[in-house]
């Protein structure tokens, strides 16, 4: 899903480290695998309009949520073939 020449993905790292950052049980030394691990969930909530400019989460359902995560890994895995 992440196209050549996108900014999702440095986007969606910066947004996934601020959240991790404000997280009280995360140790610096734990951010980069974290972010690694869930910048693609960032990514998924801009795509489908669930965080705005500033990468604040938009107040949605889980069904939301969940249906975002659907189409991420759908785009995703069309990508990856």
């Amino acid at each position: 899903m992440v196209q050549p020449g996108s900014n999702i993905e440095p986007v969606a790292r910066h947004f996934c480290a601020a959240d991790l950052r404000a997280a009280p049980n995360v140790a610096a030394w734990e951010l980069p695998s974290l972010v690694e691990r869930y910048w693609k969930v960032v990514a998924a909530e801009i795509m489908a309009g669930l965080r705005d400019d500033r990468g604040n989460i938009v107040p949605h359902s889980v069904d939301v949520g969940i249906a975002a995560w659907e189409s991420w890994l759908d785009e995703w895995n069309k990508d990856s073939r």
